[in-house]
């Protein structure tokens, strides 16, 4: 089974640990009384993930909350759920009946799931213990619509209510006693606590060979344990993610990078394992999306962005449009044009009701932005397909022959009050939180071209203030439209931003 429908059987595992009914025998339960005091509290422990005895997951560190319902039965939750790029959030299973003695509990439960296509009824059973502080939950679940079975197991022990919540990177520095190439790291990294990113700065003679031996000295909360570790060389051509754990199992995710305003797209990394998707470092791309709809099998092409081995000058980028044939999915309509996206923030599958709100777009910023400057060359698709009502019916277009494909070059700097909030497909620009804005739109453009987007100040910048700079490229400009021509294709390099 392809990876991308796993999105579809964790929302059957979500519905399992919200809705699974839990047995009521009360066989054993010390005369109808259970310390319930025994077992409520919070369990720190792994999640473990196999399809058809495959393993897929293995120990996703995750905490479990169990509290007391009544006598003779608990409520669990399992806090910010996640799997790949889709927040799941928070799961909870509600007054499940509690049976045992002396230390040593279970519960069990059984629930028949109709789910929309391809995933169709599927039966689920869930078994759980918790034994002398060591809870352990088991579900077993039987896709017969597509002949799969999902296992899910939870492991975690009881904590005592006393370990240290705090999760926090607190000295990051790069030490030139460490490792002599560490002298090229220009100042001390900044450490931004709220956006959770740490940022610094090399000299010009830095190569990318260079940055891939830099080794930081890392001090981290008491107690906690980080991933990956400090004193180890990292690779910095891209961003590096540290995941910090504290003692009671709260984590926190920092992002480090250089800072840089210069994309050559000469470094490229794999994005999904499955069908070798790549990225440039530093940008994000549309590929996740078109990932999952080919595993729809409504799609068979390749990745709508990928490296291209004759660039401007090198490597470039390569962003295309695709025909996905258009289905509705019930949970998503898929739709009958795709068009590739290049963009600086994040691809996050959030709501698959609404796929514009995976683009996540830009990155926490601090400098004014005045221009980004590259080169580009596009060649639009044959037939353009129009799709006359994308908020309801995406899957829906048809040709319209008086049209022409155009692509999108495009800056954002917008306010945030948090770096937590971001602009996405649906509003990117037409929000009132836009300070700057810049956009250009070509049609077929054979050569190499110089492009220099100026952005438009419509608000004073003030550096006061928190923003987010987005820079998307876009093979089809009404792509947010779900409108544009198969095959349309957009390659992009030598891209700079100048800042004030």
């Amino acid at each position: 089974m392809n990876k991308n429908l796993l999105i579809g059987l964790f929302t059957l595992i979500c519905s399992v640990f919200a809705f699974t009914a839990c047995s009521d025998d009360d066989e054993g339960n010390n005369n109808g009384k259970l310390p319930n005091e025994e077992v409520a509290g919070t369990y720190k422990g792994t999640l473990d993930v196999k399809l058809d005895g495959s393993t897929i997951i293995t120990a996703m560190p995750k905490n479990v909350t169990i509290t007391k319902a009544g006598d003779n039965a608990i409520n669990m939750g399992l806090k910010d759920f996640s799997f790949g790029e889709m927040n799941l959030g928070d799961i909870e299973l509600s007054n499940c009946a509690l049976t045992g003695q002396d230390g040593n509990y279970r519960f069990s439960g059984s629930q028949s799931l109709t789910l929309a296509d391809p995933i169709g009824t599927c039966e689920a059973v869930t078994e759980g213990s918790i034994i002398n502080g060591t809870a352990t939950i088991n579900i077993d679940i039987d896709v017969k619509a597509l002949n799969q079975t999902v296992e899910v197991v939870y492991t975690g022990t009881k904590m005592t209510g006393n370990e240290s919540s705090e999760a926090k990177i607190l000295s990051f520095i790069f030490d030139r006693n460490v490792a002599a190439v560490d002298s090229l790291v220009l100042g001390e990294p900044v450490i931004n606590e709220e956006a959770k990113t740490i940022t610094f700065r090399v000299a010009d003679s830095t190569t990318t060979e260079y940055l891939k031996q830099l080794i930081p000295t890392i001090e981290i909360s008491e107690n906690a344990t980080i991933t990956p570790e400090g004193g180890i060389a990292q690779d910095f051509n891209k961003p590096v993610q540290y995941t910090v754990t504290a003692e009671d199992g709260t984590q926190a995710v920092y992002t480090v990078s250089v800072l840089g305003s210069y994309y050559d797209f000469e470094d490229w990394v794999v994005e999904n394992e499955t069908y070798n998707f790549q990225k440039p470092t530093n940008w994000s791309t549309s590929n996740a999306g078109i990932a999952m709809i080919k595993g729809m099998n409504l799609y068979s092409g390749d990745a709508i962005v990928s490296p291209e081995e004759s660039g401007y000058q090198g490597k470039g980028a390569k962003v295309m449009t695709a025909y996905t044939t258009g289905r509705d999915m019930f949970i998503a309509k898929v739709p009958v044009i795709t068009s590739g996206s290049l963009f600086t923030g994040e691809f996050k599958i959030t709501d698959l009701t609404n796929t514009l709100k995976s683009t996540q777009f830009g990155i926490p910023y601090f400098q004014k932005p005045t221009n980004v400057k590259g080169y580009f060359k596009y060649t639009p698709g044959k037939d353009y397909y129009y799709c006359p009502d994308p908020k309801n019916n995406a899957h829906i277009a048809s040709i319209d022959p008086d049209k022409a494909d155009e692509c999108s070059l495009c800056a954002v700097l917008y306010e945030v009050e948090d770096y937590s909030d971001f602009l996405h497909g649906e509003n990117i620009y037409t929000s009132d939180q836009i300070v700057a804005i810049a956009q250009q739109f070509a049609g077929n453009t054979p050569d190499y071209t110089a492009f220099d987007l100026q952005l438009e100040y419509k608000k004073e910048y003030d550096p006061t203030k928190k923003y987010r700079f987005a820079i998307i490229f876009s093979s089809s400009k009404d792509g947010a439209a779900f409108s544009g021509a198969e095959g349309s294709t957009l390659w992009i390099d030598e891209v700079e931003v100048i800042n004030e």
